[in-house]
């Protein structure tokens, strides 16, 4: 859980922050927008994610090993914002019913995945719900790390991004709503793509000065990156489009006056991470990193703004 729970528009947010901030102690403080406790020889990060809408989704496809690393991923790279290397994960797995392969499906995946990361897997609690339409695969994960990512930004420092395989794990309310009359089988299978897990690349990369896993908010969560001294410049056209989004577009532009700016601030568009690099380290990063995409940069004597260039139709977003 992060303070990204507080949202202004819904102002019951803020109370549950003040309710559990009260059992912070000392040791606690906040980087990123992320509670982390302070160790003797490091820091420690607690994270709760889970498949959300998608469940749903991954029900009706029968995509059960899909919504396991839609939920792992959704945690794991969530702690790579920082740095942390995951180390302890548990499971909280709701169905609608008991479907045994749905529950064994899950659990081998993500002990498939613990194995390849090196994460201790302690179990979990399974649940049916009859009032719940589909699943919710729901994931806690601790990390532990020496020293966190989050270095001071300067003028020139470039924004690279890691594509995504798709919708990953946000937008799925949105896009369900967009497509109701087109959900057949090909764009299931758009929409339950997994999310793709970036563990193996940003451990290569610690030497980045910032990053953002691009899930709820879209683009509106790099806000959080820059302070006021800064803008941040991003050109999305230096991305190929993936065909979910075209027609995610496409039928959003006949319902609201701004398409771009909506389709920026509730879907990845292509880019599922990003990461915010000195221009010195540019031919390091790009040996390590499997097809990074150059597409941005920090400019000078800004106001803490993102000003995007729109995939979709070239026009300027800002958040």
């Amino acid at each position: 859980m992060s303070l990204g729970l507080y949202n202004p528009e819904k102002h019951y947010t803020k109370k549950i922050l003040e309710a559990i901030k009260r059992t912070w102690k000392q040791s606690v403080i906040i980087e990123a927008g992320y509670p982390i406790i302070i160790e003797p020889n490091g820091y420690t990060i607690e994270h709760v994610d889970g498949t959300g809408t998608k469940g749903y989704l991954h029900w009706l496809r029968e995509s059960y090993e899909s919504a396991a690393i839609d939920a792992f991923a959704m945690n794991a790279n969530d702690l790579g914002i920082l740095g942390f290397k995951p180390k302890t994960m548990n499971c909280h797995l709701i169905l609608q019913e008991e479907r045994e392969e749905a529950i064994y499906s899950v659990v081998k995946k993500l002990t498939e995945l613990c194995l390849q990361y090196d994460i201790i897997f302690t179990g979990g609690e399974t649940a049916v719900l009859n009032t719940l339409k589909g699943m919710e695969v729901g994931i806690h994960m601790s990390g532990f790390t020496e020293k966190t990512i989050n270095k001071p930004l300067k003028e020139d420092d470039l924004v690279y991004g890691h594509l995504s395989s798709g919708i990953h794990s946000n937008g799925l309310s949105m896009a369900r709503k967009l497509l109701e009359d087109d959900l057949n089988d090909s764009t299931l299978d758009m929409l339950t793509i997994p999310t793709e897990i970036y563990l193996g690349i940003l451990e290569r990369t610690s030497f980045a000065k910032k990053r953002m896993h691009i899930t709820g908010g879209a683009f509106t969560k790099l806000k959080k990156l820059i302070s006021n001294d800064f803008n941040l410049s991003i050109d999305l056209t230096r991305i190929k489009l993936l065909s979910i989004f075209e027609l995610l577009y496409e039928k959003l532009k006949n319902q609201v006056k701004n398409p771009s700016y909506e389709m920026l601030r509730i879907f990845n568009c292509g880019i599922g991470f990003i990461e915010i690099i000195s221009s010195k380290d540019q031919d390091r990063f790009e040996k390590i990193a499997p097809e990074p995409k150059l597409i941005g940069k920090i400019l000078p004597e800004g106001e803490g703004k993102i000003n995007l260039i729109s995939p979709f139709d070239n026009s300027s977003v800002q958040f």
